[in-house]
C-alpha cells in the first residue's frame, strides 16, 4: 500500500480550499443592492462614481444603436445622456442569479428612461433588461446590460414648465 506523501497530502488541502462553496445568498443580496444603489445614482448625475461600478470591457447594449464598448465609451454615452434635456432612467432590480463557480451573476431588471418632448412634455418608455456582473478581486462589476422596450408602455408624465 503507498502513504502519500505530505506534498501530495499539502496539494490536495489546498486544490480542497480553492473550491468553497459560494454563499448565494449573501452574493443576492449585494448584487441586488448593487444595483439599486447604482440607479439611485443614475438619477444624480454621478458620472465617476456610476464608472466604478463597470468592468474595464464592459458592453452596454440599448435597443436600435450599436452596441458600447469599453468604458471611455459608456463614459461618454453617459455625458451624452446628461446633455439631453430631462433624460433620466431609474431601474428596479427583480431577481438575481449567481452562477455555481460564484463569478458570473445576471440580474433581471425593469426600468424607465424620462425624456422631454419636442411639446415641453416628459415622456416614459417602460423596459426589461438584464445586466451581467462579474466578479473582480471579490468585487462584483457590472459587465453588460441590455434591455428592450416593452410595447405600449410609453406613457406621458406632465406638462414641463420653463
Amino acid at each position: 500500500m503507498k502513504i502519500p506523501s505530505l506534498g501530495s497530502l499539502f496539494l490536495l488541502l489546498v486544490l480542497g480550499a480553492c473550491n468553497q462553496p459560494v454563499d448565494k445568498i449573501k452574493e443576492e443580496a449585494k448584487l441586488m443592492q448593487l444595483s439599486r444603489e447604482l440607479s439611485k445614482l443614475s438619477l444624480a448625475d454621478s458620472t465617476e462614481t456610476i464608472l466604478s461600478y463597470w468592468a474595464d470591457d464592459a458592453v452596454v447594449m440599448p435597443p436600435g444603436h450599436p452596441p458600447i464598448k469599453g468604458k471611455m465609451a459608456i463614459k461618454n454615452m453617459l455625458l451624452d445622456k446628461a446633455r439631453t434635456p430631462g433624460f433620466k432612467v431609474s431601474w428596479e432590480p427583480k431577481s438575481v442569479v449567481i452562477s455555481k463557480s460564484g463569478d458570473l451573476a445576471y440580474i433581471t431588471e425593469e426600468n424607465q428612461i424620462s425624456v422631454y418632448h419636442t411639446l415641453g412634455k416628459s415622456f416614459i418608455n417602460v423596459n426589461k433588461g438584464i445586466s451581467i456582473w462579474r466578479k473582480e478581486n471579490d468585487s462584483w462589476k457590472k459587465l453588460i446590460d441590455i434591455w428592450n422596450t416593452d410595447p405600449f408602455c410609453f406613457k406621458e408624465d406632465k406638462l414641463v414648465q420653463n
